[in-house]
């Protein structure tokens, strides 16, 4: 399938492509049976934070920021458009 068709077939895919745009990298989990049951998604800055987003349905996503600490500067849970138009509402570092 191309992204386009993914697109027309699947339109909450955009929100990920969107994030792709802009350095995200994505990461499938799938269950023991083969099965995908999530979609991780993480993005690196130069600063040594990160952005790192949870996606399991289109109702269920979550998303954290840290500091290269580890200590979580922000997070957001809710829709996949929430979620996202959170993480694309955030400053960069």
């Amino acid at each position: 399938m191309m992204e386009d068709e993914a697109f027309v077939a699947y339109p909450e895919l955009k929100r990920l492509a969107r994030l792709r745009d802009v350095g995200w990298t994505f990461h499938p989990a799938h269950d023991d049976s083969g099965e995908l049951v999530q979609v991780n998604g993480v993005r690196s800055w130069p600063g040594g934070q990160a952005d790192a987003l949870r996606v399991r349905y289109t109702t269920d996503a979550a998303a954290m920021r840290c500091d290269p600490g580890g200590q979580v500067l922000w997070t957001a849970e809710g829709s996949l458009d929430d979620v996202v138009d959170g993480l694309l509402d955030l400053p960069d570092p």
